[in-house]
């Protein structure tokens, strides 16, 4: 969902206690990562106002999306 920039789907699946705005994924990278990334700017602003790490590192990097 945040690599496609679906807002309402991220804030349904917060809401509903599916994932939180601060996991990380299999491949060590967090929504707001991918969000980022992706150039999805609602869905990071969103995720932003939930609180997230900006400075996270992850991927295979282990760089942070900024």
């Amino acid at each position: 969902a945040t690599q496609k920039g679906d807002v309402e789907l991220i804030k349904q699946l917060i809401e509903w206690g599916q994932v939180k705005a601060t996991d990380w994924d299999e491949q060590n990278i967090t929504p707001f990562y991918w969000a980022a990334i992706n150039a999805q700017m609602a869905a990071c602003w969103y995720l932003l106002d939930q609180g997230v790490e900006v400075d996270a590192l992850g991927g295979n990097l282990v760089a942070t999306p900024m």
